[in-house]
C-alpha cells in the first residue's frame, strides 16, 4: 500500500460519519501511529511529506467519511 502524498495542499481533514466497520484505520507510518476514528470525529493534519498517511483496507462493513483539503 502506497502512502498518500499531498504537496500543494496545506491542511487535510477527514470527517468520520460512522464507526460500525472493521479495518479502515488511518496510519501515519513516520510516527508509528495507526488510529481508528470514532463516528462524528474530525481529524486535521498538515498536508506535507512529514504526515504521509494511508488508510488500511475495510474488512467488514462500509466506512463513510468526508475528506477535503485547504490550499
Amino acid at each position: 500500500m502506497d502512502d498518500h502524498k499531498d504537496y500543494h495542499r496545506r491542511l487535510s481533514w477527514v470527517y468520520y460519519i460512522n464507526d460500525d466497520y472493521a479495518g479502515g484505520e488511518i496510519s501515519f507510518p513516520r510516527f508509528n501511529i495507526t488510529y481508528k476514528p470514532k463516528a462524528n470525529e474530525l481529524l486535521l493534519f498538515p498536508s506535507n511529506y512529514v504526515y504521509n498517511h494511508s488508510v488500511l483496507p475495510v474488512i467488514e462493513g462500509t466506512r463513510y467519511a468526508v475528506v477535503s483539503w485547504l490550499t
